[in-house]
Parts: structure tokens; sequence; C-alpha cells
């Protein structure tokens, strides 16, 4: 038992060490996206720097958690007894994909109406994942955080997905593409609040 729990966590810190590079990854562009070595005094796409801060509000806590979640899950105690050895691959597929789709977000920051779906996007496949992972697959210390992620990030994709609805109404009545970033930036600055309000036992043991 113990070197099957021993190999488990080995594989587990593996698909970490692979998720940090692919969200390093994602982290990078974004920030080459808001330099502009043309710009003085200051290099920096101002234009840019709403998407960018939702951006990142977004992405540290969906990184703090995923980890959190695979060290509580298969890692500390020796791993709860109450996963198949199939969940690790869904975790391993479900969250690269994410990452991926943090790749593809960070490659749209300052693309207002692109950046909105490929949030949404985040947003949805997050809720999958966390629904799989509390009623499937997941260890009973990191299932309360895991639903509660699914439920904040179901509300939050609805608003998103209705102010993707209403841009082009919006920017008729004569908001432009910067009213829309800030609108961003308030639901990402909220969803992170109440994510870590909500979780921060888990996030902060």
């Amino acid at each position: 038992m113990a070197s099957a729990n021993e190999a488990r966590s080995n594989s587990v810190k593996q698909l970490c060490d692979l998720y940090r590079v692919v969200i390093a990854i994602a982290v990078g562009i974004a920030f080459q996206s808001i330099i502009d070595t043309q710009t003085r005094p200051i290099p920096i796409k101002t234009e840019m720097l709403l998407t960018f801060f939702a951006f990142m509000l977004t992405i540290i806590p969906f990184f703090h958690g995923a980890v959190r979640h695979l060290f509580a899950t298969y890692v500390e105690d020796g791993g709860s007894t109450r996963i198949q050895n199939w969940a690790v691959l869904v975790d391993y597929y479900l969250l690269f994909i994410g990452g991926g789709l943090f790749v593809g977000l960070a490659s749209t920051v300052g693309v207002t109406q692109s950046f909105l779906a490929l949030f949404a996007l985040v947003l949805g496949l997050d809720c999958v994942w966390g629904l799989l992972a509390s009623v499937g697959f997941a260890g009973s210390f990191s299932q309360k955080a895991e639903i509660r992620w699914a439920a904040i990030n179901f509300v939050t994709v609805s608003v998103v997905l209705l102010v993707i609805i209403f841009v082009p109404i919006m920017l008729n009545q004569g908001l432009t593409d910067t009213h829309i970033q800030v609108l961003i930036l308030i639901v990402a600055t909220v969803r992170t609040a109440v994510d870590y309000a909500l979780n921060h036992r888990f996030y902060c043991p």
C-alpha cells in the first residue's frame, strides 16, 4: 500500500510540474502582450491593462486551487481511499485542457470579445471538473472546495454569457470596449474574492 501511494504521489507531482509549465507559458504570453517597447516613458499598452488584470486575477486562484486539489486528494495523509485509479487521468486531462485554454485566454488580452468567449470556456470547463471531482473521484478533504468552485464558476459563467449576449446592445448604446473591459475586471475580481473568502481554509490550511 505504501509503495502504491508513493507511486501515485509521484505521478501527481509530475502532473503538477507539467501544469506549472503550461500556466507559466500563459502568464508569460499575458505579460508579453502588454509590453510595447515603442511606448515612452513606460513601455506598457495601457489599453490592455484591464483585461490583463482580469486574467491575472483569474489564473492565480485557478492554479492555486488545482495544485491544492491534487495534493489534498492524492498526496497528503497518503491520499484518499475513495480514489479510483482512473481519477488521476481525468484530473490530468481536464487540468491540461484548462491550462491550454488559459494560454488561449492570455493570447486574447486586449481583444475584448475573444477574451470574453475564452473566459466563458475556462469557467465552464472548471464547472465540469468541479462537479466530477465532487461527485465521483475527489477526496473528502477537498470535496467541499471543489463543489464551491463549481457553484461560483457556474454563477460567473452565467454572468459572462449575459455580457457576451448584450455586448452588441451595449456598444450600440454608446458604451466602448473600455467600459466592457471594466465590467470584465469587476466580474473577475468578485469571482476571486468570493472564491478565497469561501475556501480560505482549503487554500491556506
